[in-house]
């Protein structure tokens, strides 16, 4: 989605509260008891998944802008 412009990494790490509110939801929804430990273990990784999404977002932003600069001096 970064790649076509629809979201920056800047957005993303604007509204991580978000982010982070959704996926304790589906944690809690997708655990299969009801203590609290389970859905923490269930959030980290997907957390964790939400920070890498942002840096993979920031690399192709990136390059994008380079491409971008390398093209118009080419012009």
């Amino acid at each position: 989605m970064s790649l076509f412009g629809i979201v920056t990494p800047k957005f993303l790490w604007k509204n991580i509260r978000y982010a982070i509110l959704i996926i304790a939801i589906v944690a809690a929804v997708i655990t299969p008891t009801p203590d609290a430990m389970t859905m923490l273990i269930f959030m980290a990784p997907m957390i964790g998944l939400y920070f890498v999404g942002i840096a993979v977002s920031a690399m192709v932003v990136r390059k994008k802008e380079r491409q971008l600069a390398a093209a118009a001096e080419a012009r």
